[in-house]
């Protein structure tokens, strides 16, 4: 059974169904896209702070492309560019 994972303030928690660590751009890439035939949630774990180098690096990809928001929230727009560009 995995590990319940808590942010740092408690508000969010959850039972992930794995837990990955891709050493690669390409082995990432491969989990998004099996993540995205099944319909699943990709969650980046950073430091469980909202204000990590995750968010920071999110904002610098949405920068990249006019029709993303640049909020620092990986959604469905976000994940289409993704997914787009690793294909």
């Amino acid at each position: 059974m995995q590990q319940e994972w808590i942010n740092w303030s408690g508000s969010i928690r959850f039972i992930p169904k794995s837990v990955e660590t891709p050493e690669n751009e390409e082995m990432l890439a491969d989990l998004v896209r099996q993540a995205g035939s099944f319909k699943r949630n990709v969650r980046v774990v950073g430091s469980s702070h909202s204000c990590s180098q995750v968010f920071e690096s999110v904002r610098a990809f949405q920068q990249r492309y006019a029709s993303l928001s640049n909020d620092g929230v990986i959604g469905q727009n976000t994940w289409r560019v993704i997914i787009d560009t690793v294909s």
